[in-house]
C-alpha cells in the first residue's frame, strides 16, 4: 500500500510539474513604453528605432536579458541590430505557479562600463507572470513580440542553433557573419 501511495504521489509531482513548465512563456518578450525613432528619410522612411531590453525564455530553460537597440517597420518585421551597441545576460529560467526565477550574469558586452568584467557575476531575480500576457521585471513591463523570436535566439545561441531551441523548424545552415559572432563570452 505505501508503495502504490509513494507511486501516485510521484505520478502527481511529476504532471504538476510538468504542467508549470508546458505554461511557461517561450520567446522574446519586448520591453513596454519604448520612445520609437525615425530613421532619415534617405535610409528608409518607414524604419523605426528604439533602445530596448528584451526577456528570452528557451524551451531548454536557456534565459537571456538582452538590451540593444530594435529596428521595425510597421507590418513588415522587428528585429534586433546586429550593428549597433548591445548587452547580453544569459542563464536559466524555473517556472513557478505565477512567477518565474531567473539566473544570469554578463556574458556579452559591445561596451563594458567601468569596473565590469566578464563574465559578470551570478545574479537571481523573479519575474512575475500577469494574466499570462504581461511580465513585469526590475519594474518595467514586457510583452510577448514573436516577431522577435529569431533574432533573440540568434543573440542568446548564435545563428545556427536559433530554430531548434523555439521548437520551429531548424533554418538551413548558415555562415556566421562578424555581426552575429558575440565578441566576448
Amino acid at each position: 500500500m505505501k508503495k502504490l501511495a509513494l507511486l501516485i504521489l510521484t505520478s502527481l509531482f511529476v504532471v504538476a510539474w510538468g504542467a508549470s513548465d508546458k505554461e511557461a512563456p517561450r520567446g522574446a518578450w519586448l520591453q513596454d513604453g519604448l520612445k520609437w525613432t525615425q530613421a532619415p528619410p534617405d535610409i528608409n522612411p518607414h524604419l523605426r528605432s528604439a533602445q530596448a531590453a528584451i526577456l528570452f525564455f528557451g524551451e531548454d530553460h536557456k534565459f537571456a536579458i538582452i538590451y540593444c537597440t530594435v529596428g521595425r517597420e510597421t507590418k513588415k518585421y522587428m528585429t534586433i541590430s546586429n550593428g549597433d551597441p548591445r548587452g547580453v545576460y544569459r542563464g536559466e529560467w524555473t517556472a513557478n505557479q505565477s512567477s518565474i526565477s531567473v539566473t544570469y550574469r554578463l556574458e556579452e558586452a559591445t561596451i563594458l562600463q567601468k569596473g565590469q568584467t566578464l563574465p559578470g557575476p551570478m545574479q537571481r531575480a523573479t519575474v512575475k507572470i500577469s494574466q499570462g500576457s504581461v511580465m513585469t521585471f526590475e519594474a518595467k513591463t514586457f510583452r510577448r513580440a514573436v516577431a522577435l523570436d529569431k533574432s533573440a535566439s540568434e543573440a542568446v545561441y548564435g545563428v545556427r542553433q536559433s530554430s531548434r531551441n523555439l521548437g520551429g523548424q531548424k533554418d538551413k545552415p548558415s555562415v556566421k557573419s562578424e555581426e552575429a559572432t558575440p565578441t566576448t563570452r
